[in-house]
């Protein structure tokens, strides 16, 4: 009897791989550089250190984060996104876009987001374009 192939959609690969309460927060945090643990755990306010190992974990066996770990005393560990990783930031990117077309009237943007539209904002100011008179 021939084996049924299995099918593969690659849009809940994806999702599987992101999704659940803090893993997007992590990667999204990971996008402005390389970070310690105890960084992390600061710009996520509220998640409990054995949460984020795991899901550090989890994404290092995914492929998403790249572990560095430096033979000193105390030892020194720092996580970044791997080049599958990075590969995510178009998705990010979307979210960011869309969730900030969506947002309530009365909410203030969270402030990796803010950064984001002013590092985008500050990078068009600089620019002249065809109708500027110089």
């Amino acid at each position: 009897m021939a084996r049924k192939s299995e099918t593969w959609c690659p849009i809940r690969g994806v999702l599987e791989i992101i999704e659940g309460k803090w893993t997007a927060h992590i990667i999204s945090e990971l996008f402005s550089g390389t970070k310690r643990h105890s960084e992390l755990a600061r710009l996520l306010k509220g998640i409990n250190p054995k949460t984020l190992t795991d899901k550090l974990r989890a994404l290092e066996q995914a492929g998403i984060v790249e572990r560095k770990m430096y033979e000193e005393i105390p030892p020194r560990v720092e996580y970044s996104l791997s080049q599958r990783g990075q590969e995510l930031s178009p998705v990010f990117e979307v979210m960011r876009q869309l969730g900030s077309k969506w947002q309530p009237a009365n909410d203030k943007l969270c402030e990796h987001c803010r950064e984001e539209t002013l590092f985008r904002r500050s990078k068009s100011v600089g620019r002249k374009t065809n109708r500027q008179k110089t």
